[in-house]
């Protein structure tokens, strides 16, 4: 019997973000672990910021004050807050905050590092366009 086109789809989204979690989570022991070994210099910008993020456990840490500020509910405050924290458009801070909760402990992680990490991205390439 041939599976629905649906799920097999959902699998593979599936697949493709587990497969995404080990390379985010590779990328950010990669960068804690060069450091000690290579100058400022040589490891430069990008790969410095994500290595200070991973030793200072930046993705819990957000992944923590979302979850808190999820819970305070659809005051101002708080999804201003979230806005400030994720740096993402309002339409996708309704939609984090729509899809928060339906989220597995993994699905919270991923995006918590997926945010981090996009954060030092565009801060880097913003250093370096200046």
């Amino acid at each position: 019997m041939i599976p629905p086109v649906g799920a097999t789809v959902a699998s593979l989204i599936e697949e493709i973000e587990s497969d995404l979690d080990v390379v985010l989570h590779l990328i950010g022991q990669l960068a804690v672990h060069l450091r000690p070994i290579l100058d400022e210099q040589a490891l430069g910008p990008v790969w410095r910021a994500l290595a200070e993020a991973e030793a200072s456990n930046r993705p819990a840490e957000l992944q923590g004050q979302i979850e808190a500020l999820i819970a305070r509910g659809d005051e101002p405050g708080a999804l201003g807050r979230l806005r400030d924290l994720t740096q993402l458009t309002w339409d996708e801070v309704y939609a984090l905050r729509s899809r928060w909760a339906g989220c597995t402990a993994a699905e919270k992680q991923r995006r918590a590092r997926r945010l981090v990490y996009r954060r030092v991205w565009q801060a880097k390439s913003a250093d370096s366009l200046a």
